[in-house]
């Protein structure tokens, strides 16, 4: 599944040294899979997905500031006349910095609301479907380097030609 860079800017990322298992996606971001208890209201999945979370974040959080972003798969059906039709699809909280000091429950309220009214949306807008089954959850973790007093920004060479900077 492709990722919407609007959602998750990789500007200030670096590949995350750890030893937790996890996958690696497009060599930064680790993907580390949440144990998360099968349930037929997805508001429950997403706050298991959530406390499986915090715990992983307190952790890395402690050994270097990471970007985050929160993953669920879930199962969709729509009934036509002749048979069920199955759907999956993937939902993705905004991709955030988190800091050492930050509160990191506020990180995950923000990826809840975000996440639900996503799949709200889908359920609403998406021609009659509606939830079926969890599939998975994941949670993104790169670690995060800002920009420091001395960095720098490379200007674009379309942007130098214009002489507006």
């Amino acid at each position: 599944d492709k990722v919407d860079e609007r959602l998750c800017n990789r500007q200030g990322v670096e590949c995350l040294e750890t030893d937790l298992e996890c996958s690696s996606v497009h060599g930064y971001f680790k993907s580390f899979k949440l144990a998360v208890e099968d349930s037929t209201d997805y508001d429950k999945i997403i706050d298991n997905a959530l406390e499986s979370s915090a715990t992983l974040l307190n952790e890395l959080v402690k050994e270097t500031p990471v970007k985050a972003q929160l993953v669920l798969g879930l199962t969709f059906y729509r009934q036509t006349p002749e048979e069920k039709v199955l759907a999956e699809k993937v939902f993705r909280s905004i991709c955030e910095p988190i800091l050492l000091g930050d509160n990191i429950e506020n990180f995950l309220v923000r990826a809840k609301v975000y996440i639900r009214e996503q799949i709200s949306q889908y359920e609403r807008l998406g021609s009659g479907w509606l939830f079926d089954h969890f599939n998975r959850a994941n949670i993104e973790v790169a670690k995060y380097s800002p920009l420091s007093g001395s960095g720098r920004v490379e200007i674009p060479e379309k942007i130098k030609k214009m002489r507006s900077v």
